[in-house]
């Protein structure tokens, strides 16, 4: 899943493992400045999911840890 697909979801919806890891992997690379204010929370809520689930591949885990500590602050 691109992140643009997943930016344009709203509410709860499903992802298959393998399109969580594809956007895992796309948001690992991008900083919190490149999210749209008005989808932090949506941004953050699945990043928390996804390490809660220890879903997210231990070579990205690092990144996306950052990722969901700057949209924290954004808040």
């Amino acid at each position: 899943m691109k992140i643009s697909e997943f930016l344009d979801h709203e509410g709860e919806f499903e992802i298959s493992a393998r399109d969580a890891q594809k956007l895992n992997r796309d948001l690992s690379a991008i900083s919190a400045s490149d999210i749209p204010k008005e989808k932090v929370d949506h941004v953050l809520d699945y990043l928390i999911a996804a390490l809660n689930m220890e879903s997210v591949d231990p070579d990205i885990k690092a990144k996306i840890e950052n990722l969901a500590s700057d949209l924290q602050d954004l808040r």
